[in-house]
């Protein structure tokens, strides 16, 4: 699954996001724990936030 790792330093205006990564992380947490005996994994892929005008703004930086 591709989710994100956002929801470690939430941003204003991501209260929806946020909450729907955070629960698509808690799935694979789960289903990984309830598959693994029968050798099926589970994975998620996280990134990290870009280095970007989107997320760091050449406005706020110093």
């Amino acid at each position: 699954m591709i989710t994100s790792n956002r929801t470690r330093l939430p941003m204003p205006g991501g209260a929806i996001p946020d909450a729907a990564r955070a629960a698509l992380n808690a799935l694979v947490k789960s289903l990984s724990l309830e598959l693994a005996p029968d050798g099926i994994p589970v994975n998620a892929i996280a990134p990290n936030f870009l280095y970007s005008e989107t997320y760091f703004p050449r406005a706020l930086r110093r």
